[in-house]
């Protein structure tokens, strides 16, 4: 006596649609948002400290909250595809902002020392 749909077909042949989180998923990342916003007045002090002791942890720090700011807003948005490529190129833009002004603030502590 055979179990199931048959041979080759799964219990759920459609699977969970594309961009669905777990629960478990869910409630992790509702847990790390409510951590983050109770700590927020603390953000800006840590990062200078991070940015003045280690540059390049700070430059990995971030970016990846850049990345999760990316993927919370990308996840509440109509259309995905369109917005994620305009999300992109937002990012983008206030990275190599971001970098120009490091370099150009770079520049005139260069030109301070040469005097």
């Amino acid at each position: 006596m055979a179990r199931g749909p048959g041979k080759g077909v799964s219990g759920n042949p459609k699977g969970k649609p594309k961009g669905i989180q777990n629960a478990t998923t869910r409630a992790v990342k509702e847990i790390y948002l409510d951590i983050l916003s109770k700590e927020q007045k603390y953000w800006p002090e840590i990062l200078e400290k991070l940015r003045k002791e280690n540059p390049y942890q700070y430059m990995i720090v971030m970016d990846k909250i850049s990345g999760f700011a990316e993927n919370t807003v990308l996840e509440q948005l109509e259309n995905p595809y369109e917005d994620a490529v305009a999300m992109d190129e937002f990012v983008w833009q206030k990275r190599n902002k971001r970098i120009k002004n490091r370099d150009k603030d770079k520049k005139t502590i260069d030109k301070h020392e040469d005097m």
